[in-house]
């Protein structure tokens, strides 16, 4: 009997550090099973009224300064994109994080609009997400889903990849580098 109640301590002292291991892991995505997730129940058209405010860039001067690094903000974030064949940048408001609005650089003019479905600005971001792209007149014209803090991928609305992103670079479907985009972060 003692050396039965000793087998059956040593078989559980055995187990204790692999009973006690806590498993963490990443859910892998491919293309083909984040283009599935991204287009699940998507709207193909809103009401562009929602962003009629934003068609010219409302601080066009502010955030020309921005880029230049000679001034910062407190109510905004501005990103520029490099390496693209337009030059463009995007402005979020911090007051409506959901919302990111894309400039042609040299125009002045909305292009299109990203609207996440989550407020990414909260601590405890659930991943994966989508973000949904309009042009300025509401019209789907992409769809994103972001999987992590570190990797997006963005098709067209006929499911076509665009790109795939890893941290601050993207690639096209062939993987050849097709951009960077620069964070230029205001204070808080």
């Amino acid at each position: 009997m003692k050396k039965l109640i000793i087998l059956i301590a040593g078989f559980f002292v055995t187990l204790l550090p692999v009973g006690s291991a806590v498993l963490e892991g990443q859910v892998s995505y491919t293309v083909e099973s984040a283009r599935k997730i991204a287009f699940e129940g998507i709207e193909r058209k809103i009401d562009a009224s929602l962003f009629e405010d934003y068609m010219q860039d409302p601080n066009y001067k502010e955030n020309k300064q921005v880029m230049k690094g000679k001034i910062e903000l407190k109510n905004r974030s501005v990103q520029v994109f490099k390496g693209f064949i337009v030059p463009a940048y995007a402005v979020t408001y911090y007051d409506n994080p959901r919302y990111t609005y894309y400039y042609i650089k040299y125009l002045n003019q909305l292009a299109f609009v990203d609207i996440d479905e989550i407020d990414t600005t909260k601590k405890d971001i659930v991943f994966p997400f989508k973000t949904f792209r309009y042009d300025f007149k509401g019209r789907l014209i992409a769809v994103g889903l972001t999987t992590s803090l570190e990797e997006r991928f963005l098709y067209k609305s006929n499911g076509k990849l665009i790109s795939r992103w890893s941290g601050n670079t993207g690639y096209n479907a062939k993987g050849r580098k097709i951009g960077t985009v620069e964070n230029l972060y205001t204070e808080e």
